[in-house]
């Protein structure tokens, strides 16, 4: 039916099951939009059967590329890797309100992504703070949520300097991933054009990002690092590298903020 950009897995919300013992979930789809594709679609996983039901359009968007929901699975957010936003180059992050009864989402506000091309979205973990990472400009930036879901203007856009071994893809930044540490005091970022996961200090309440004390961690040149994750014990950061297809295994204390 279309063409996929990403499958948002994590993002399940809990419906009520026809069947005891037997819960269902809403499943939603990021898409590039075209001829075929229009914005957000949702499904219906039975964990019963592990039948997924056929995609339904949730609300049209332009080129909604990755998705994040917010802790009290209210609100939806979702990055828009479109090129022009009131006039101008810029990439744009739109916020929506769930409804879990039926799956659909209603337009609540739109703002500035900090940059151009952005690929990904994160919140911290009480939905204060949407950080956005823009691969087309190497940029990054911070949004505060409002009571209300909705989203206001960036508060820290940072730009990215830079470049690795790689002249065709690495001959400036692309900053490709964001997340909150563990505990909410810092965010990282997987750069792809600069062969770094840099380390910023996250202030969620004010929505703000500046520079750690120790700024980033290199991976091998032309590794190309594109998403991490955390182990379950907050210790370990494993990096996947896109370029290269390999994953890297780093130290992480966040006591002083190093890798």
């Amino acid at each position: 039916m279309t063409r996929f950009a990403s499958i948002f897995i994590g993002l399940l919300i809990s419906l009520s099951s026809v069947r005891a013992g037997s819960p269902q979930y809403l499943v939603y789809f990021g898409t590039y939009t075209g001829a075929k594709s229009k914005g957000i679609y949702v499904s219906r996983l039975d964990t019963a059967t592990g039948q997924l039901s056929m995609p339904e359009l949730a609300v049209e968007t332009k080129s909604p590329s990755f998705l994040a929901v917010h802790p009290s699975r209210r609100f939806l957010y979702a990055v828009g890797e479109a090129t022009t936003l009131e006039g101008k180059r810029s990439g744009a992050v739109s916020a929506f309100t769930l409804d879990k009864s039926t799956g659909k989402l209603a337009f609540l506000n739109q703002q500035p992504s900090g940059g151009f091309g952005p690929c990904h979205l994160a919140l911290d973990s009480r939905g204060r703070c949407l950080m956005t990472a823009n691969y087309g400009s190497g940029s990054i930036a911070s949004l505060p949520v409002r009571k209300d879901g909705a989203l206001g203007e960036p508060v820290s856009t940072i730009q990215h300097v830079g470049s690795s071994v790689n002249p065709q893809r690495q001959a400036g930044p692309h900053a490709h991933f964001i997340t909150p540490s563990p505990d909410d005091r810092f965010a990282l970022c997987c750069d792809l054009g600069l062969d770094q996961v840099l380390v910023y200090q996250l202030n969620p309440k004010r929505a703000t990002l500046v520079a750690n004390v120790a700024p980033f961690a290199s991976v091998k040149p032309g590794s190309g690092p594109r998403h991490l994750a955390f182990s379950p014990n907050g210790k370990f950061i494993f990096v996947i590298n896109e370029m290269a297809s390999t994953i890297a295994v780093t130290g992480w204390f966040s006591a002083k903020a190093r890798t």
